[in-house]
């Protein structure tokens, strides 16, 4: 009752940082890449939020610390939940 579309990696599809599946998962919600925010905790995962054009947030608590995160060119790196909450709902 939270997620309208929930994706992970599928046989036989492109896997990221190809932005298929960001196109695939925007094109079902019917929305546009600028209504959207990508979260991940993996350089693969800023890539992915660069090739599609699309906001990104990853989280350090993840997959990669912050130094691996940088020097994929993260531009948006959140320590907490928290964080996340106040970037999507007060824009900070």
């Amino acid at each position: 009752d939270i997620f309208e579309v929930v994706r992970g990696q599928i046989d036989g599809k492109v896997r990221k940082p190809d932005q298929g599946i960001i196109t695939e998962v925007t094109s079902q919600l019917g929305l546009s890449k600028e209504e959207c925010l990508f979260v991940g905790d993996s350089e693969v995962d800023v890539l992915t939020g660069v090739n599609a054009g699309i906001d990104t947030v990853v989280c350090e608590w993840g997959f990669r610390n912050r130094e691996q995160l940088l020097a994929a060119g993260a531009t948006r790196i959140i320590n907490k939940a928290e964080e996340l909450f106040e970037y999507i709902f007060i824009g900070e």
